[in-house]
């Protein structure tokens, strides 16, 4: 596949010695697999480089962080910008906002903020991106922890490849990692087979408090501060948690509220039918793909779910 915009990332990459790398704010599998991808691909072709986030926050993620650079000290000539829709959501950016930004992602809404910008929607991650840069490129001699990171950021962006974004592309790009890799069993083990006891409980509490709307096919729960407190987990812990929401038969829309001081944090998806980034736009702040989205609401759980019921109960 072509990527629009190949070439000139490339020369301003080969014009350069050293770079940062950064994600949006509580980045995901995605956006950890493909900082980790980035970074090997950089380091490969003989750049310094460094990963702007909290190494101690990536969870089931940190096996691909292994040997990478978190040290942000030093003389830096270029931002990378991954799986990032807006400028305001980059982490890490404060204080490095005077580099060319070079902005790599796979949402639809992305606003082209970067001084290059790669975007190609029709993927299904921006790992799935790097790994289509790396072929145009045709970089020598990655190492096998860039194929890992490739394929993880692509398995959970994907739901491991049953999400409505997962094309034959997709697909042909898996089997091709999966070709140079090996198996991919041990990456699903250590993605979707290693929670603690506390996240399963977590989990537990979701599905014991959803509740159905509009004739069954919006599906709600919560989580409080409060259960993050007993069972001793952070939201850096929920990742995947909504999903759980998505068994439940005849739902086609499910959102996951978290409380936060003050506001109210969603996690929006649709089965496939129902496109709900129209929905992340209206609320106080919100984007992402047309089936999984992300919003900010202010004010309690009560008036969030109260918007979020009034919102759908004429839409599905």
């Amino acid at each position: 596949m072509k990527i629009k915009g190949s070439k000139k990332l490339y020369e301003a990459i080969a014009s350069k010695k050293s770079f940062l790398i950064g994600a949006h704010v509580r980045p995901d599998g995605d956006a950890w697999g493909s900082m980790a991808a980035m970074a090997r691909l950089l380091t490969t072709l003989g750049k310094t480089v460094a990963i702007s986030g909290e190494r101690e926050k990536a969870g089931v993620y940190g096996f691909l962080l292994d040997g990478l650079s978190f040290d942000l000290s030093g003389s830096w000539e270029a931002f990378i910008a991954l799986d990032c829709g807006a400028q305001n959501r980059i982490a890490g950016l404060q204080g490095n906002d005077n580099l060319p930004l070079f902005n790599l992602d796979h949402h639809s809404d992305n606003n082209s903020f970067g001084t290059i910008n790669v975007v190609e929607p029709s993927l299904s991650s921006t790992a799935e991106l790097i790994w289509h840069l790396s072929q145009e490129w045709a970089v020598p001699s990655l190492p096998l922890a860039f194929y890992r990171a490739v394929y993880t950021g692509m398995m959970t962006d994907t739901g491991n490849f049953s999400f409505s974004n997962t094309t034959g592309q997709t697909l042909r790009a898996a089997a091709d990692l999966v070709d140079i890799m090996g198996s991919p069993a041990d990456l699903y083990a250590r993605v979707y087979h290693s929670l603690s006891l506390q996240q399963l409980l977590i989990r537990g509490r979701v599905l014991s408090r959803m509740r159905l709307y509009s004739r069954g096919k919006l599906g709600v729960s919560h989580i409080t501060l409060q259960d993050l407190q007993e069972l001793g987990l952070t939201y850096d812990d929920m990742e995947g948690v909504a999903d759980i929401l998505r068994s439940v038969d005849g739902v086609e829309v499910y959102i996951l509220m978290k409380e936060q001081k003050g506001s109210i944090r969603l996690s929006i998806r649709s089965k496939g039918a129902v496109p709900i980034r129209q929905f992340a736009a209206a609320c106080d702040e919100g984007g992402g793909h047309d089936f999984a989205a992300g919003a900010s609401l202010r004010g309690g759980l009560e008036k969030a779910e109260d918007m979020i019921v009034s919102y759908w109960e004429d839409r599905l």
